[in-house]
């Protein structure tokens, strides 16, 4: 009798240590979705503009993370309904930036950042412009009107997973100086992660880069990024889009892409098609 109540005491006992309320959770999943809006006022879209913000934002608040690029024009009508909401860098223009208020807003990078993830901290965040590194005033798509740059979120999540997630919109236009421009927009959001983000921090990049992956190879190696999307069966597909999302384990925080990909779910809203990644997060 006293072999078998010891013998039922042992069960009871493992069961209770390896059920899941006891057992140690050191791993957690969270989607990305990165998306140019096209925020920009409707003489210049040729559209209703705040029509078309206001349909997407039911969409956002579907993800855990949230890049945005292009909200200059309407700024809260991405962000409601959200919580942790960041914005990137301002104007680099002092009085200029009144005169161009009707066309581009606040006329800054026009990035925005959200954190929907209820259990993952934002332990920092932070922006830099590319200053006045740009083309285009009139004929090569307006860049220079605007204040280009990058932003970061710096994430802890319940498990102690620590990551790292920039939003970046870089300059535009397909001419060999337009190239150019953008890889010295890439060196410097290269120094930033180099001296920001630690050996152990994951990190995740994501954003308008006006370049395909295949152009990027360079941009990948000296950062040690893998595309997001190379899991699909259908990657392919992703490499004629200039939208990427881009990640990188670190020595403790373990980044493994579930899936990814185009944001199907949601219609033709803007001039570009939202992209998303599903991660799972682990500490090595």
């Amino acid at each position: 009798m006293q072999r078998k109540s010891a013998t039922l005491l042992g069960i009871v006992v493992l069961l209770f240590l390896t059920s899941p309320a006891n057992s140690k959770d050191t791993s957690e999943e969270f989607s990305i979705i990165s998306y140019n809006t096209h925020g920009l006022p409707s003489f210049i879209t040729h559209d209703d503009t705040p029509a078309r913000l206001k349909a997407i934002n039911p969409y956002l608040v579907k993800y855990d993370v949230v890049l945005i690029q292009e909200n200059f024009s309407y700024p809260d009508l991405l962000t409601r309904n959200s919580n942790s909401i960041f914005f990137g860098n301002p104007s680099r223009f002092s009085f200029l930036q009144y005169i161009l208020k009707p066309i581009c807003g606040s006329c800054g990078s026009g990035l925005v950042v959200i954190n929907n993830k209820i259990d993952a901290t934002t332990l920092d965040t932070g922006h830099r412009s590319f200053g006045n590194i740009c083309t285009g005033w009139f004929l090569d798509s307006y860049n220079c009107f605007v204040t280009k740059g990058f932003m970061f979120v710096h994430l802890l999540f319940r498990s102690g997973e620590n990551i790292y997630v920039y939003n970046l919109h870089l300059n535009s236009g397909g001419n060999n100086l337009a190239h150019k421009v953008r890889i010295n927009q890439l060196d410097i959001l290269i120094r930033d992660i180099n001296q920001r983000v630690r050996s152990e921090n994951g990190l995740i990049i994501g954003g308008d880069f006006n370049e395909r992956p295949e152009d990027l190879k360079w941009f990948l190696d000296s950062l040690k990024l893998k595309n997001s999307f190379e899991i699909n069966a259908r990657s392919q597909e992703y490499h004629k889009y200039i939208d990427n999302l881009f990640y990188r384990s670190g020595s403790r925080t373990i980044i493994t892409p579930l899936a990814g990909g185009d944001a199907k779910e949601i219609p033709n809203l803007s001039d570009h098609r939202p992209i998303f990644s599903t991660y799972r997060v682990e500490i090595k």
